[in-house]
Protein backbone atom coordinates (compact mmCIF):
# COMPACT_ATOMS: atom_id res chain seq x y z
CA UNK A 1 0.00 0.00 0.00
CA UNK A 2 1.36 3.42 -0.98
CA UNK A 3 0.51 6.35 1.33
CA UNK A 4 0.00 9.78 -0.23
CA UNK A 5 -1.61 12.04 2.40
CA UNK A 6 -2.15 14.89 -0.07
CA UNK A 7 -4.89 16.87 -1.71
CA UNK A 8 -5.91 15.45 -5.09
CA UNK A 9 -8.23 16.47 -7.90
CA UNK A 10 -11.90 15.50 -7.50
CA UNK A 11 -11.91 12.67 -10.05
CA UNK A 12 -8.83 10.86 -8.74
CA UNK A 13 -10.73 8.46 -6.41
CA UNK A 14 -12.93 7.33 -9.32
CA UNK A 15 -9.91 6.96 -11.61
CA UNK A 16 -8.27 4.76 -8.97
CA UNK A 17 -11.45 2.70 -8.61
CA UNK A 18 -11.77 2.33 -12.39
CA UNK A 19 -8.21 0.97 -12.40
CA UNK A 20 -9.37 -1.82 -10.07
CA UNK A 21 -7.73 -0.41 -6.96
CA UNK A 22 -9.06 0.82 -3.63
CA UNK A 23 -8.27 4.07 -1.89
CA UNK A 24 -9.09 5.74 1.39
CA UNK A 25 -10.09 9.42 1.33
CA UNK A 26 -11.44 12.00 3.72
CA UNK A 27 -13.21 15.29 3.11
CA UNK A 28 -11.36 18.23 4.66
CA UNK A 29 -12.89 21.06 6.63
CA UNK A 30 -12.37 24.57 5.25
CA UNK A 31 -9.38 25.39 7.48
CA UNK A 32 -7.48 22.19 6.64
CA UNK A 33 -8.48 22.51 2.98
CA UNK A 34 -6.79 25.91 2.71
CA UNK A 35 -3.65 24.56 4.40
CA UNK A 36 -3.53 21.63 1.98
CA UNK A 37 -4.10 23.93 -1.02
CA UNK A 38 -1.06 25.97 0.01
CA UNK A 39 0.99 22.77 0.35
CA UNK A 40 -0.25 21.76 -3.10
CA UNK A 41 1.24 24.93 -4.61
CA UNK A 42 4.64 23.88 -3.25
CA UNK A 43 4.20 20.32 -4.55
CA UNK A 44 3.25 21.54 -8.02
CA UNK A 45 6.07 24.13 -8.07
CA UNK A 46 8.55 21.36 -7.24
CA UNK A 47 7.17 19.28 -10.09
CA UNK A 48 7.59 22.31 -12.37
CA UNK A 49 11.32 22.35 -11.61
CA UNK A 50 11.53 18.75 -12.82
CA UNK A 51 9.89 19.25 -16.23
CA UNK A 52 11.93 18.28 -19.26
CA UNK A 53 9.95 19.79 -22.13
CA UNK A 54 7.38 22.39 -23.07
CA UNK A 55 4.39 20.04 -22.74
CA UNK A 56 5.35 18.96 -19.21
CA UNK A 57 5.94 22.62 -18.29
CA UNK A 58 2.48 23.58 -19.55
CA UNK A 59 0.90 20.68 -17.61
CA UNK A 60 2.57 21.69 -14.35
CA UNK A 61 1.80 25.38 -14.86
CA UNK A 62 -1.86 24.48 -15.45
CA UNK A 63 -1.87 22.58 -12.14
CA UNK A 64 -0.37 25.59 -10.36
CA UNK A 65 -2.91 27.94 -11.91
CA UNK A 66 -5.75 25.61 -10.90
CA UNK A 67 -4.63 25.53 -7.27
CA UNK A 68 -4.02 29.28 -7.19
CA UNK A 69 -7.47 29.91 -8.66
CA UNK A 70 -9.09 27.90 -5.86
CA UNK A 71 -7.05 29.73 -3.21
CA UNK A 72 -8.05 33.10 -4.68
CA UNK A 73 -11.70 32.06 -4.57
CA UNK A 74 -11.55 30.68 -1.03
CA UNK A 75 -9.65 33.72 0.28
CA UNK A 76 -11.87 36.13 -1.70
CA UNK A 77 -8.83 37.72 -3.38
CA UNK A 78 -9.39 39.43 -6.72
CA UNK A 79 -7.02 39.43 -9.66
CA UNK A 80 -7.06 43.23 -9.39
CA UNK A 81 -5.56 42.95 -5.88
CA UNK A 82 -2.91 40.56 -7.16
CA UNK A 83 -2.09 42.81 -10.13
CA UNK A 84 -1.85 45.93 -7.97
CA UNK A 85 0.45 44.21 -5.47
CA UNK A 86 2.54 42.79 -8.28
CA UNK A 87 2.99 46.24 -9.83
CA UNK A 88 3.93 47.75 -6.43
CA UNK A 89 6.56 45.04 -5.89
CA UNK A 90 7.86 45.48 -9.44
CA UNK A 91 8.24 49.23 -8.85
CA UNK A 92 10.10 48.76 -5.56
CA UNK A 93 12.09 45.55 -6.11
CA UNK A 94 12.02 45.18 -9.89
CA UNK A 95 11.05 42.17 -12.00
CA UNK A 96 13.01 39.05 -12.94
CA UNK A 97 13.82 40.10 -16.51
CA UNK A 98 17.57 40.74 -15.98
CA UNK A 99 18.22 37.13 -14.88
CA UNK A 100 20.10 38.28 -11.75
CA UNK A 101 21.25 35.39 -9.56
CA UNK A 102 22.32 36.54 -6.05
CA UNK A 103 25.31 34.51 -4.92
CA UNK A 104 26.16 36.13 -1.57
CA UNK A 105 25.96 39.25 0.59
CA UNK A 106 28.70 40.45 3.00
Amino acid sequence: MKVYNKLVRDNIPQIIKDAGKKCKVTILDDERYLIELKKKVIEEAKELTETKNRIETIEELSDIFEVLDVILTKEKISMEEISATRMEKNNVKGTFEQKIFLKSVE
